[in-house]
């Protein structure tokens, strides 16, 4: 997994001074990566529209987790192939800045095996505990 800080122009996280000023906003996506028959990038961010700057506290090494449904049934999750250490880190997020972690998913299970055509739950924990209670987000998208 990756992960990159940058600004940001995302309009539900709208940085004015004045309303969502104490907001946080995670959000996500999967989608095919063009020109590939198997391969699908799963983004995800942590922006800030705070007033100042943030500090994002996490319990181990992994900040975001994936996992992949179809349906109600867990077919991969991330975490299963990366194991967390338990080494707490803070993350410090600029007012108008995003953290940004992506992964490009080989379309496999957790058995490694090609999973079949059909519509998937990309399901993304953040694991910074200034997220608690509102910690998960999921993006629909077709394995073709």
């Amino acid at each position: 997994m990756n992960r990159a800080d940058h600004q940001f122009s995302i309009p539900q996280c709208a940085v004015n001074g004045q309303t969502n000023n104490a907001t946080l906003c995670p959000y996500t996506s999967a989608a095919p990566v063009y020109n590939t028959q198997s391969l699908y990038q799963f983004y995800s961010d942590i922006c800030s529209a705070k007033a100042s700057t943030t500090v994002l506290h996490y319990a181990s090494s992994n900040e975001v987790d994936y996992a992949v449904y179809r349906g109600t049934k867990q077919v991969w999750r991330w975490s299963s192939w990366h194991t967390a250490t338990q080494t707490p880190h803070p993350l410090a997020l600029q007012t108008g800045s995003c953290s940004t972690w992506t992964f490009n998913w080989t379309g496999v299970d957790a058995f490694g095996n090609k999973v079949a055509k059909g519509d998937y739950t990309l399901e993304t924990t953040f694991l910074p505990a200034e997220l608690a209670g509102r910690r998960t987000q999921v993006s629909t998208f077709a394995v073709k």
